[in-house]
């Protein structure tokens, strides 16, 4: 509880510094251990899918009664985008390499991951993360 009480006045004192709080509706980031909802079941997720050029492809879907951590990203693509939350709302994330979520990023059942490839060739996109229940 000591280090989330740390991080909640780091955040806090970050917040104020850059204007407030970032708006992502979808998806909350948490601390540690605190995830609300966990339950005791858990699954590591690796999902890698080869996108067609102009098309979006689900990487990835929370399934319902469960929670997911999302904890990398990587592309092979500077135009690749990861879309994360629910299609009309959400986080977009784009560029080649890997990107890494600490301590990750929640999402919960019926929201989804998605990678959209604008280029003009095959691209591929890879997640990793936690599923629990």
């Amino acid at each position: 509880m000591k280090s989330l009480a740390t991080l909640a006045v780091i955040l806090a004192s970050t917040l104020v510094a850059c204007g407030g709080p970032p708006r992502i509706p979808s998806a909350t980031l948490y601390g540690e251990s605190d995830y609300p909802g966990f339950g005791t079941n858990q699954k590591q997720v690796f999902e890698r899918r080869n996108v067609e050029s102009g098309q979006t492809r689900e990487i990835y879907g929370v399934p319902a009664n469960s929670h997911f951590v999302l904890t990398l990203f990587c592309s092979d693509s500077d135009d690749m985008e990861l879309h994360v939350g629910i299609p009309e709302v959400g986080l977009v994330l784009t560029g080649d390499g890997c990107t890494t979520f600490y301590p990750g990023l929640h999402l919960v059942e019926a929201q989804n991951i998605r990678c959209t490839n604008p280029a003009d060739e095959v691209h591929a996109c890879q997640i990793a993360g936690v599923e629990t229940w």
